[in-house]
């Protein structure tokens, strides 16, 4: 940001400043802020308009026009840490330029405080949850639609599993039975959204920040990388990268594979790096390190010293080279001990134990629920589908055409076959091609994988999938099955309108405010341009 100069990010995170210094911040950042919120909103907003002429028919356009359009924009975890007077600011811009009374093909636009600001964890959770089980109920989350009977309520609705980049959100309707820790916060699904047919079921929501698969991707690499069962004489032996894959940098950074020589080469730019927000959390003038000494404790722990400056907290000592051994089950120990049940809570990750839970082990030991599981988000649901249509499930694999796997031991059999057998799968180099994974169909199809700097973590990320898969296996109650689609699709309804519909967050967040009909409808009324117009542009 050109208003801070270099460094802008980390001035953006740091707590350390003095009310009067913020303030003069924002003042000096108000004009780009507003500029950039400006060109922003004027291309969001011809974009909107040129949406509603082509999903809505002419009689709607009109109702459309007449009453105003609500806009909600939120943000997630790439900016929660950020402090609050950029956040404030930005936001505050951004509601005025949408607000504004500009004609864009005759459609108004607007938005209130509530609409427009960042999101917790939490909420993002829960936005999802609503998202996933209306569309995919049959509409069963309609207030005008009953819950159908005959077995505990929480067993009518789907969890979900978010593993996004930068966080993971864990969301789960809460049986009548076992009765839950009293600590533990949850949401009432009829207070929170309006539907009172669901009185007496429960949510939890838990949000787990840097455990989305970039940051806890660097965070990973660096606490292999300084392990000495895996350094030595310099040489990281990384268990998570498959065999013969060689990188000259010890750096989290993305990875570029060269199509002609097969040369890794690494971003090593600290703002590029994925260990970047935790290393920018693990400051020491940032408040949240200086008066709660558990957050200083978590920061060391990582190999992220808040004393040092950006640039070395996201280095690795003493590493020179890393290069790919391919052990899956090396690979899912070190997933374990360092995202998924550490001794010390992931660096950040306040939300969640705020809520209770320092790790992911500690919520499936206390929370559990026999509802089906959906895994949602690309980057675990890509993993598991590279191993189905690679072949290394061979003539039996786990997943039906309806993206769901069955909770038994034949399936995490089967996964960690797969998973090792991928893991350990030799790479090549191919003129023009650059680095080539063989993979078993390889022998019949001539199918090579070609790695790049997004899949060469596809190991990690199946350790980390199977390490959510055994948690829940180990729980007082286990999930029935599991589901792995990033899309709706209605197998027997082409014409479905929610095909091609992503699961997600942002559904949800409409439908939470939609749902409650009162008071949307006085909302609507009170922000919408038949009200706050002025006198004289109503005439």
């Amino acid at each position: 940001m050109t208003c801070l100069g270099d460094g802008w990010e980390e001035t953006l995170l740091l707590q350390s400043s003095p009310p009067e210094t913020s303030s003069k911040k924002l003042a000096s950042c108000v004009p780009f802020m507003r500029s950039y919120a400006a060109d922003l909103v004027n291309a969001l907003k011809n974009d909107m308009a040129e949406l509603l002429n082509q999903a809505l028919t002419f009689p709607q356009q009109i109702h459309a026009k007449q009453l105003g359009v609500a806009v909600f924009f939120h943000s997630t975890a790439s900016i929660r840490d950020y402090q609050d007077w950029f956040v404030d600011g930005f936001f505050t811009l951004f509601r005025q330029e949408l607000n504004a009374w500009k004609d864009h093909d005759r459609y108004h636009f607007f938005s209130n405080p509530d609409m427009t600001r960042p999101i917790s964890g939490a909420e993002e959770g829960l936005f999802s949850f609503l998202a996933l089980n209306f569309v995919t109920g049959g509409g069963r989350l309609n207030p005008d639609v009953p819950p159908p009977g005959g077995k505990d309520a929480s067993q009518q609705l789907a969890s979900v599993i978010e593993v996004g980049g930068a966080s993971s959100q864990i969301v789960s309707p809460v049986p009548s039975y076992p009765l839950q820790p009293p600590f533990i916060k949850q949401f009432s699904l009829a207070q929170e959204t309006g539907l009172t047919q669901w009185p007496r079921l429960d949510v939890i929501s838990v949000s787990f920040l840097q455990l989305g698969v970039a940051s806890a991707g660097g965070l990973l690499l660096k606490n292999t990388c300084a392990n000495p069962e895996f350094l030595s004489d310099g040489i990281c032996s990384n268990p998570c990268y498959p065999q013969g894959f060689e990188q000259a940098q010890c750096s989290s950074g993305r990875a570029s594979i060269s199509r002609e020589t097969g040369r890794v080469t690494v971003n090593d730019n600290p703002r590029e790096s994925r260990l970047n927000t935790s290393a920018m959390f693990c400051s020491r003038y940032n408040s949240a390190i200086s008066f709660k000494p558990l957050n200083e404790m978590s920061c060391r722990a990582y190999g992220l010293d808040p004393d040092l400056p950006l640039k070395e907290r996201v280095a690795f000592p003493k590493c020179r080279m890393i290069v790919g051994t391919g052990d899956f089950q090396k690979c899912r120990a070190e997933v374990e001990r360092v995202l998924l049940a550490p001794k010390l809570p992931i660096p950040g990750n306040m939300e969640a134990s705020g809520v209770g839970f320092d790790n992911v082990e500690q919520l499936f030991r206390l929370v559990s629920s026999s509802s089906p599981v959906h895994f949602i988000g690309d980057a675990l649901v890509n993993a598991l589908n590279d191993l189905h249509d690679f072949g290394y499930f061979g003539t039996t694999p786990i997943l039906n055409e309806k993206g769901e796997v069955q909770n038994n031991g034949a399936t995490y059999q089967a996964l960690r076959q797969a998973a090792e057998d991928y893991c350990k799968s030799s790479v090549d180099f191919i003129d023009g091609q650059g680095l080539v994974l063989r993979t078993p169909k390889d022998k019949n199809n001539n199918e090579k994988r070609r790695l790049d700097g997004f899949n060469i973590t596809t190991c990690q990320d199946i350790a980390l999938l199977y390490g959510f898969l055994t948690h829940m296996q180990s729980a007082e109650m286990k999930p029935e099955k599991f589901i792995f689609k990033t899309k709706f699709h209605d197998e027997k309804n082409p014409q479905h309108i929610n095909n091609g519909m992503e699961y997600g967050w942002h559904l949800g967040a409409i439908l939470y405010r939609v749902l409650k009909k009162d008071s949307w409808s006085k909302i609507a009324y009170e922000s919408g341009v038949g009200f706050n117009l002025p006198a004289a542009r109503r005439l």
